[in-house]
């Protein structure tokens, strides 16, 4: 429902609101569940890593949902961002080339200066 004040501006009904509400219905506090389908598509994401676990309700796979029956649910665990881990190796390098160069301009000036060499991967 979309709107404020008095009546709704929208009001949005249909299957795909029905079984939101049967996946907030049927979750628990503080998890994140999602159907089969959402677990597909997350689950090929070229951008993040998702760790999912099996919702297992009285020994079975899924929940049952009213109007749709025993349907397979995931648990969201939590997810991994790949760009971004990408990206900190990346700087890393970069970070470490840089200490190379300076190590070699160092060299280059005869200095007697020596830090300690430092490594900024993880």
């Amino acid at each position: 429902v979309i709107g404020s004040g008095g009546l709704p501006k929208y009001t949005v009904f249909g299957d795909t609101v029905n079984f939101s509400s049967r996946m907030e219905s049927t979750s628990l506090p503080m998890m994140v569940q999602c159907p089969h389908r959402t677990f597909k598509l997350l689950r090929n994401s070229q951008e993040f890593s998702f760790d999912f676990e099996e919702r297992k309700e009285e020994g079975q796979l899924g929940v049952y949902v009213k109007g749709k029956g025993q349907t397979m649910t995931y648990w969201l665990k939590g997810y991994t961002d790949i760009a971004a881990q990408d990206t900190t190796n990346e700087d890393a390098s970069a970070l470490n080339k840089e200490v190379d160069n300076l190590d070699s301009d160092i060299e280059a000036t005869g200095s007697n200066f020596r830090d300690k060499r430092v490594s900024f991967q993880e």
